[in-house]
């Protein structure tokens, strides 16, 4: 880790390290920063402000996208600052720290862990990391991001602050902390490695906000557990169905759930992932369903949107499917 350090310091006095942060002031997109753990969960999204629905935000970058907020959501203003979620004007171009799961609605929708404006006249964007693990130098430190993708080097030059703006030295970083940092020049390496000129602390950020624990149809809490395979949200497929007006049979010998009727129904079975809705061809989805405690079928978010037509809205911790029959 110190001949990284020191291969840091060398390339950035000798000028040779590639402009990394290459996204101009007036382009506007969705990007997804590489991730080179493949059980990090978290992207980076940037968008154009455009509305807040309740606190759905919605940002135009390539396409539409919506993110969920909540009280645990970060909202960091142009010079690290925190601020709140009144304070994001249409048109701001902002970057978004998302979960990388996202629903199958249109627009598609994630949960936001923070949200940061940025300053549309300059190249330089503000790059969230988590520390993984914390390297000691003549001076300096060097921080290595969990997803993988950075190596920061922080000197004593380096201005560190908390998000309520109080100045701070390298021993609160800690590891597990959420940061961004700010730095002109990154070495096209990976993973890339730069000097931090500013670096600004955040609280921790905790995964287990994002997900979701309660479920209504059309508004209404309907009573059930929701219960996760494989980190992918699975739902009570006869709790929701009938509280959509659907009927709901189950076949012990065949292991067989049928919802709706004949030959408009759909029928699939425990642990298969193929959903077969009337005549059409069967449909992979997210997750096979699963029976839990061999009493209930659970089925992913996706089976309600894709397969019966609803549609998906998150809010925090819960989701609500909408139909009209």
């Amino acid at each position: 880790m110190k001949k990284i350090i020191a291969f840091i310091l060398m390339t950035v006095l000798l000028g040779s390290i590639a402009y990394a942060n290459a996204t101009s002031s007036n382009e506007t997109s969705t990007e997804v920063a590489i991730n080179l753990e493949e059980n990090y969960t978290k992207v980076n999204l940037e968008g154009e402000f455009v509305a807040n629905e309740e606190g759905m935000l919605i940002f135009k970058g390539e396409t539409e996208f919506a993110i969920n907020t909540d009280e645990n959501t970060l909202f960091v203003g142009l010079n690290g600052e925190k601020i709140t979620i009144n304070d994001l004007k249409e048109g701001d171009l902002v970057k978004i720290v998302a979960d990388e799961k996202t629903t199958r609605s249109l627009p598609p929708q994630s949960y936001g862990y923070v949200v940061i404006v940025c300053d549309k006249a300059s190249e330089i964007r503000p790059i969230f990391g988590e520390v993984k693990e914390i390297e000691n130098g003549e001076g300096t430190i060097a921080l290595e991001t969990k997803d993988g993708s950075y190596v920061i080097t922080v000197t004593n030059d380096t201005i560190i602050t908390s998000l309520n703006g109080d100045k701070l030295d390298m021993s609160a970083i800690k590891e597990d902390s959420g940061f961004l940092f700010y730095t002109d020049i990154l070495t096209l390496s990976l993973p890339a490695q730069g000097v931090a000129s500013k670096i600004v602390i955040l609280d921790q950020i905790n995964a287990e906000t994002a997900k979701i624990q309660n479920f209504t149809v059309n508004g209404k809490e309907i009573a059930g557990e929701v219960v996760y395979e494989n980190d992918i949200a699975l739902y009570p497929v006869r709790a929701i169905a009938e509280a959509m007006g659907f009927e709901v049979k189950w076949d012990d010998n065949l292991q067989l759930v049928t919802v709706g009727t004949i030959p408009m129904g759909v029928g699939f079975n425990i642990g298969v992932n193929s959903y077969n809705k009337a005549k059409m061809v069967p449909q992979t989805l997210s997750s096979a369903p699963i029976l839990v405690n061999d009493a209930r079928t659970y089925v992913p978010a996706d089976f309600f949107t894709t397969i019966i037509g609803a549609t998906a809205t998150v809010n925090g911790n819960t989701i609500d499917f909408t139909i009209n029959k």
